[in-house]
């Protein structure tokens, strides 16, 4: 697997203790990310009695826990960069959407390019 690791925090509703997050771990060699995710969802089928369905979006191969629950990291996917994990359907089907067809960046806006500049560096990261 590959150098780069990201998890984005979507959503949090303390009402109903729902928490909605995407990961993602870059890969160099998708064969041997599906090896590894093979034998991953093998282990979460055998120690936690997970039920994963195998499917498709776009043209990737995606893998679904039916038996989890909403705060659950039930779902999973390859690109050709990255390994998604994700708790809802919606949020990697949106994932794979913007990693197949990327709108514009925030990094790459003024307005927020200026403000982070204005900050101490110590105090944030980019």
């Amino acid at each position: 697997m590959g150098p780069e690791i990201a998890i984005a925090l979507l959503d949090f509703d303390a009402a109903d203790e729902t928490v909605e997050f995407v990961g993602l771990v870059g890969t160099t060699d998708t064969k041997a990310t599906a090896e590894f995710l093979d034998r991953f969802l093998e282990y979460l089928e055998t120690e936690q009695e997970s039920e994963f369905t195998r499917g498709t979006y776009q043209t990737y191969t995606t893998y679904q826990d039916l038996e989890g629950n909403q705060n659950d990291i039930s779902h999973y996917a390859i690109t050709d960069d990255y390994l998604l994990f994700t708790t809802t359907r919606e949020v990697l089907e949106s994932t794979v959407d913007m990693i197949i067809s990327p709108g514009a960046s925030l990094a790459d806006d003024p307005e927020l390019v200026e403000a982070r500049n204005r900050v101490d560096e110590s105090r944030f990261a980019f």
